[in-house]
Parts: C-alpha cells; structure tokens; sequence
C-alpha cells in the first residue's frame, strides 16, 4: 500500500457534460492511499511455496477542508467530484482524479473567532489516479 500526502488541492464538482465548477472551498492537506488486490496461489511445482499476482488497483484520499463564512458547505454524501491535490506549493505537481466522498467529519468552527469551519472529507476513486510533474 502505497501512502502520500500534500499540502493544498482544489476540489471541482463533478458536473455533467464534462464542465468543471470550482467549488469555495480549500483543501489545507490530504492523504491519498493507493493499493491493489493481489491473489496469492500455491503448487507442488513451487515446493508449496505462494506466488502473488496484481489484480485490480483502487485509491481513496481524505481531504481537510475549510470554508470561511462567506463561502457555503457544497459536498455532498455519494456525490462525484474532480480532485487536483498538490503536492507542494508549485501548481505543476499534483494528483488528480474523481472521487465519490464516502465521509463527511464536522463542521469544526475555529476556536479563536468561530468563523472558519474545517471539514474532513473522505473520498473513494473513481477510476485512475493521475499523476503530473515531479512526484
């Protein structure tokens, strides 16, 4: 199982007909997991030894996100959306791919003025992870 985390990201609603509305919110750090099935078989021929084949690849990410109060809550339980998750400040390396978010933990309001609330979204893959620049 393969781990990585970032710093900042974006999330898009995932509209139909292809168009892509940035929602108001920001994505303050992410964990993506990545890991795939893997079917392990033996024989007499290998001394009864298991050998391991891949099988299928899957991939999920949780999300810490925050929204002040200017901007509205706009994810949704089983709804699609595009994620780009950045690895460092440079808008040149990032993952991206479409989750459906499976969790919603909070609203946690800032303890100081009470305004920003912090949201932790947890999403499953929706296809391929893509990866661009340097990772």
């Amino acid at each position: 199982m393969a781990r990585k985390s970032g710093i900042n990201g974006t999330i898009h609603s995932a509209a139909t007909g292809g168009t892509v509305a940035e929602m108001t919110c920001e994505v303050m750090g992410w964990t993506i997991t990545q890991s795939a099935t893997v079917h392990k078989e033996g024989s007499n021929a290998t001394g009864a030894w298991k050998g391991a084949t891949a099988g299928g690849q899957e991939w999920s990410c949780t999300m810490n996100v925050f929204l002040d109060d200017t901007t509205s809550r706009e994810f949704a339980i089983g709804s699609k959306y595009d994620v780009e998750l950045h690895v460092d400040g440079d808008d040149s390396n990032y993952f991206s791919g479409t989750i459906v978010i499976e969790e919603i933990s909070g609203p946690e309001a800032d303890m100081d003025d009470g305004s920003t609330l912090k949201y932790e979204i947890t999403g499953q893959g929706d296809g391929a992870l893509t990866e661009t620049g340097t990772l």
